[in-house]
């Protein structure tokens, strides 16, 4: 798992689940004294031409939705990337078809984020297209 150096209570979580054919492993935890954020950003832009890279490769993931920060972060990649928004939000509209409390943001809707977000007008676009397309 890529948790860093002072995601400890993710970390701890997470070694719950091992089991005799699963056990977690956190080498950014362990690493020459572990490594923090910092650490990891200041790697990777030494090996790639990239400012800052993106914490989630996860464009779905509700734990990047979970704060202020993360929201921000995740509407801006999806007005860089429309078709990761699409996605996003054809996996909440499935969900809460199902399961109307199963949301990707606790208490908020990722729908409504987007359009009250600035910017975000092709995602909305392309994703009511991909759902007139849907069964």
């Amino acid at each position: 798992m890529g948790y860093e150096l002072e995601e400890t209570r993710r970390a701890t979580r997470d070694a719950k689940y091992n089991t005799a054919l699963r056990t977690g492993e956190y080498p950014l935890r362990v690493w020459d004294g572990g490594w923090n954020r910092a650490r990891a950003q200041a790697f990777l832009r030494g090996l790639f031409d990239i400012e800052t890279w993106v914490k989630s490769a996860c464009t779905y993931c509700p734990f990047a939705l979970a704060n202020d920060t993360g929201r921000k972060e995740a509407v801006a990649r999806f007005v860089a990337e429309p078709d990761a928004g699409v996605l996003a939000l054809a996996m909440e509209f499935t969900s809460t078809a199902l399961n109307p409390t199963q949301g990707l943001i606790k208490g908020q809707r990722l729908l409504s984020l987007l359009q009250a977000s600035s910017g975000a007008g092709d995602v909305l676009a392309a994703f009511e297209q991909r759902i007139t397309t849907l069964p």
